[in-house]
């Protein structure tokens, strides 16, 4: 977040990634696994990877975001092609079902399960031209900074609050919004 201009850079790592756990002596892991090694090994690992510095980060878990996505009341999700999910993740638990999830070409409204699905899916977030993941969390950030979240902003932030995690200090976030 560039405080001066208001301008949010927002970077999508796939999380099939291999790349190097600090202080673990050359072990390579997952980027998508590297939160069992704490929040401060996850933000070094991509701090070498992109020989950056990394301010501040925000940790969010597959259950949290079916409720942040369910709380903004779904996302419209405008896909490039028809795909179908190579698996489903239940409504009310997290296993896998048989029947898949089918995303037709254009926009449509999907629910917190559906978004989940959408971004798990490799085989497809793979193909050439697909950026799934991409769409799904800038249409997340564009319902969480409409009018109505803002304008309710500090609600937002305490229903959301248990959904994740940050360093980010509310002072901040209340700057910038």
């Amino acid at each position: 977040i560039n405080m001066d201009t208001y301008q949010v850079l927002l970077t999508l790592i796939p999380r099939n990634y291999y790349i190097e756990v600090p202080e673990k002596g050359g072990r390579r892991d997952k980027l998508g696994i590297m939160n069992i090694y704490g929040a401060d090994t996850n933000k070094k690992a991509i701090e070498k990877l992109f020989d950056i510095k990394i301010d501040y980060n925000l940790i969010l878990n597959t259950k949290n975001l079916v409720n942040i996505v369910d709380y903004v009341g779904g996302v419209s999700f405008c896909c490039d092609n028809d795909f179908t999910t190579t698996y489903t993740l239940g409504k009310d638990e997290f296993v896998n079902r048989e029947d898949k999830l089918h995303i037709v070409e254009g926009c449509q409204q999907i629910d917190g399960i559906d978004v989940v699905n959408v971004v798990r899916d490799n085989e497809n977030f793979f193909k050439e031209d697909s950026n799934n993941l991409e769409k799904i969390v800038v249409a997340i950030f564009k319902k969480l900074i409409s009018t109505d979240s803002i304008i309710h902003y500090s609600e937002t932030l305490n229903t959301l609050e248990s959904l994740y995690e940050t360093d980010i200090s509310k002072e901040i976030v209340t700057s910038f919004l």
